[in-house]
């Protein structure tokens, strides 16, 4: 197993996480480096070919804001009316005092959209540092069609795109690369230190979603691979 370190020491949880990572190759000049993305955005990383993706805002009548993917404005709008309508306040007395609850059932809504729209809906999906809302995720049939995926509507189609959209918003979107150094000729036990000066840092490729897919393709060099003269036996 390849052992990846941080260029830079961590801090702590309360500020932003190390920017790059870096690994050893057998080519001691050459290090496999991943830079994590700051900027990163749903809109930018999760807007090809992929189903409907909206924001949910809390304040506001909790409407849905179309992000990235599919525009399905139709669909939610009707399962925003289907939370509505199948939402309900619950009074009740707790210690002697009066006590509003409002119940907001996703899971029968999810049903009915399944039921009379065709489409399967996965909600509350939440990640980084917003708490003002969620994310909600369509699989619809006009999406189906598009991309010539038969059957009815299946949570399979769009979990691995709702798993993705936590990465982005936890910050796990990352650049690969490499960094080298040519005057080191023999690995050695000497700590490196990626931001010396000494390493020319090339950033190849951007938008990897998730830590270990960015490090399995930094390490495996799928974007090309530095070009250095031929090493010379010691």
């Amino acid at each position: 197993m390849t052992d990846w370190q941080e260029a830079e020491k961590s801090a702590g949880c309360n500020v932003m996480p190390t920017q790059y990572e870096f690994a050893q190759t057998e080519d001691p000049r050459v290090l496999a480096v991943i830079q994590r993305d700051w900027d990163a955005s749903v809109s930018e990383q999760l807007d090809g070919d992929e189903c409907a993706i909206y924001y949910r805002e809390y304040r506001g009548g909790w409407r849905l804001y179309h992000q990235a993917g599919e525009v399905e404005d139709e669909i939610a709008a009707a399962y925003c009316n289907a939370r509505d309508r199948f939402g309900y306040e619950r009074y009740s007395y707790i210690q002697r005092k009066l006590v509003r609850t409002r119940w907001d059932d996703d899971e029968i809504s999810a049903r009915y959209m399944r039921i009379f729209h065709d489409t399967v809906v996965l909600s509350g999906i939440t990640g980084g540092y917003d708490r003002s809302g969620d994310w909600v995720v369509f699989d619809t049939p006009a999406w189906r069609k598009r991309c010539g995926i038969e059957g009815g509507p299946s949570t399979e189609h769009i979990q691995g795109l709702a798993d993705s959209l936590v990465q982005v918003l936890d910050g796990y979107v990352y650049g690969i690369g490499w960094a080298t150094n040519e005057a080191r000729r023999l690995p050695d036990d000497e700590p490196i230190n990626l931001l010396d000066g000494d390493w020319e840092i090339d950033i190849q490729c951007w938008g990897f979603i998730g830590e270990d897919y960015a490090k399995e393709s930094a390490l495996a060099f799928e974007m090309g691979s530095p070009e250095l003269p031929e090493m010379l036996e010691v």
